[in-house]
């Protein structure tokens, strides 16, 4: 994981682009909320935190069809293609840390939480071909 971080430069980010902080205006105008853990991460990490937030709530096909939109807009980075997965982890294992922290978590609320994070966690391992496959694919029709 660390390997992974350290291959990928640091760029601002917005550190919490999940869904629900995803603000849609009457004109169709889209935006996020502020968030307090903007700062410089990893680049592809507000991606990974998207898509981990849609295969919180969705299902794989809608993910993949996200990552293959942005993608054929020209942006996602190359250098992404094998890591997307490994930020997806990254975002997973700071939830949890977040999560445990809170003050207010009953720990065995908590341990159901950490236990649902690291199997859809490893569960990720099967998307990672079907992500590479899905960035390949726009890049190829992007050329």
């Amino acid at each position: 994981m660390r390997c992974v971080a350290a291959r990928l430069k640091c760029v601002e980010n917005h550190g919490d682009c999940h869904l629900g902080n995803f603000v849609i205006g009457q004109n169709q105008n889209f935006g996020l909320l502020p968030s307090p853990f903007q700062g410089q991460l990893p680049i592809g990490y507000d991606l990974a935190t998207a898509i981990w937030s849609l295969l919180q709530s969705h299902d794989t096909e809608t993910a993949i069809r996200f990552l293959k939109s942005v993608s054929s807009e020209g942006k996602v980075p190359p250098e992404l293609a094998g890591s997307l997965v490994h930020l997806i982890v990254l975002r997973c294992i700071w939830w949890i840390g977040l999560r445990c922290t809170w003050r207010k978590a009953v720990p065995f609320e908590t341990i159901s939480l950490i236990e649902r994070h690291l199997e859809f966690a490893l569960n990720l391992r099967v998307l990672d071909f079907q992500f590479r496959n899905a960035l390949d694919t726009t890049s190829r029709e992007c050329a």
